[in-house]
């Protein structure tokens, strides 16, 4: 009956809609807008840069990079002090790393100090991105897909309007004045973190998400103690009511029960503090536990989908880096060729809102994501045409199938692991697509440099959005052989 009553109550908590949920998905939409936006901060302000610095294009161009890897990698660290700290605390703190890195970018001298910014903002970006889709995925049991796309497409909208506002203040303002101006736009992410509260309590019953977590953990133990204590009673009351002619039996059978009750009691607190002894005597498995690592046995979808992260981060950012310079070969006008980035933002945006009417449509996640990786590989041959329109095509294509398929990666991740492991998962999701963002663009420039060919480098690149699109079909298998994970909030095998 414990058990029973703690599980009901759990699941009438989680059943509870949460009022603050549409302020969170506007929130969060408007976050992850100010992130884009400033991450595509860098490609416009990439010739203002090079002229006043006096660098050459790749120390330059190293200037996004170090923003966009250190994002990635710090959404992890986020993840964990999430769980620490809860999300509005870890969103200010994201929102005020990142005024502060672009504000420094102000006062800079020398490209080296710029990188040393760059780092500051990059380590906000991720906290502030992982704190925005923590947060819906908190408040959201019913529709979460739904409200997943809401949000995520807030990075479609910062990607277009970054390029023509901020060539408005460079226009205006010149380099460092457009800097301060986009230092006090990025400021609003303080705002909005501070919307990011816990989702609302049963009022009856007082438990939020953290303390449900607590009491389920505690069921096995404290239903062990209760039968105990529960055979003690019965014992007792067994004594009183026998007769004096069966008194020595009853009293030998009393005293058997209460043994056996104090027996159940004493070798559960034993194997609790073994337990703990256990952890405090193994400090690596106990960080191993602590940082969220476990998952990777328990979840061979999670682990999967973490490796296509990687696969289908290099196609992507390879082939963004050569859309302009492909356009420019066959005789595309600058200010043309720099509108196809602007196509590619277009197509990410509608791909994000419209991930959650796909799945909802009796099309499974994996389904959606194994189409995406197909139409992504399409997208990049189509990038070898010798033709304007053909470009603008690939380029809208190419931003509407990876925005499909990295915010319904993201359901996938919630799916696999739970509410409870979400923020860190998310977390090392982003460090393997920081690392496919890494090594794509290497290993375009590397095949370039050897074919001295624009074309083989995208054929090579959609061949990986292809092998990204076959090993989608290993998830049901996975999904047999694999232990799973209990959801202690849904106290189901995820």
């Amino acid at each position: 009956m414990v058990g029973s009553g703690k599980t009901s109550v759990a699941a009438r908590v989680q059943d509870q809609p949460s009022r603050w949920g549409i302020v969170v998905v506007v929130a969060a939409h408007m976050s992850l807008a100010l992130i884009a936006f400033c991450q595509s901060s860098g490609s416009v302000f990439y010739l203002s840069w090079r002229s006043e610095f006096d660098t050459n294009a790749k120390e330059t161009a190293a200037i996004s990079s170090i923003m966009t890897c250190v994002c990635s990698f710090s959404m992890f660290v986020g993840g964990v002090m999430i769980q620490r700290c809860g999300c509005k605390l870890v969103g200010i703190i994201g929102g005020v790393l990142t005024t502060l890195g672009m504000l420094g970018s102000v006062w800079v001298q020398n490209i080296s100090q710029l990188y040393l910014t760059a780092v500051v903002t990059g380590v906000g970006l991720g906290m502030a991105k992982n704190t925005a889709l923590v947060a819906v995925a908190l408040h959201f049991k019913n529709g979460y897909t739904t409200a997943n796309a809401l949000a995520c497409s807030g990075s479609g909208t910062g990607k277009m309007a970054a390029p023509p506002l901020i060539q408005i203040l460079l226009d205006y303002f010149g380099l460092r004045g457009a800097l301060l101006v986009t230092s006090a736009i990025v400021a609003n992410m303080v705002v909005f973190g501070t919307l990011f509260r816990k989702p609302r309590t049963d009022r009856k019953s007082g438990l939020d998400h953290r303390s449900i977590d607590k009491l389920t953990e505690r069921t096995d133990v404290d239903f062990q103690i209760v039968h105990a204590n529960d055979a003690v009673e019965m014992a007792l009351e067994s004594e009183s009511s026998s007769d004096d002619s069966d008194a020595t039996m009853n009293h030998s059978e009393t005293h058997t029960n209460i043994e056996e009750g104090q027996s159940n009691v004493s070798s559960t607190t034993h194997n609790t503090s073994f337990r703990a002894w256990k952890l405090k005597l193994n400090p690596i498995r106990k960080m191993w536990s602590g940082l969220g690592l476990g998952v990777f046995r328990k979840s061979y979808r999670f682990s999967m989908l973490c490796l296509l992260a990687f696969i289908s981060a290099i196609p992507y950012y390879g082939a963004g880096l050569f859309i302009i310079p492909r356009a420019e070969s066959i005789g595309v006008a600058l200010s043309s060729a720099a509108f196809l980035l602007s196509l590619n933002g277009i197509g990410s945006l509608l791909g994000r809102l419209v991930n959650g009417l796909l799945i909802s449509y009796n099309l499974s996640a994996e389904i959606v994501c194994s189409i995406c990786a197909a139409g992504a590989g399409a997208s990049v041959l189509l990038l070898n045409a010798d033709n304007y329109v053909c470009l603008s095509v690939a380029s809208f294509l190419l931003g509407l199938f990876t925005g499909v398929f990295y915010a319904v990666a993201i359901v996938l991740i919630r799916r696999y692991v739970g509410c409870r492991r979400f923020s860190v998962c998310l977390g090392i999701y982003y460090i393997c697509v920081g690392l496919g963002g890494l090594f794509g663009p290497v290993a375009a420039g590397w095949v370039f440099d050897i074919s001295n060919s624009y074309k083989t480098v995208f054929y090579a690149l959609a061949g990986v959005d292809f092998i990204c699109c076959i090993l989608m079909f290993l998830f049901p298998v996975l999904k047999r052989v694999e232990p799973g994970i209990k959801d202690h909030q849904t106290n189901e095998v995820n």
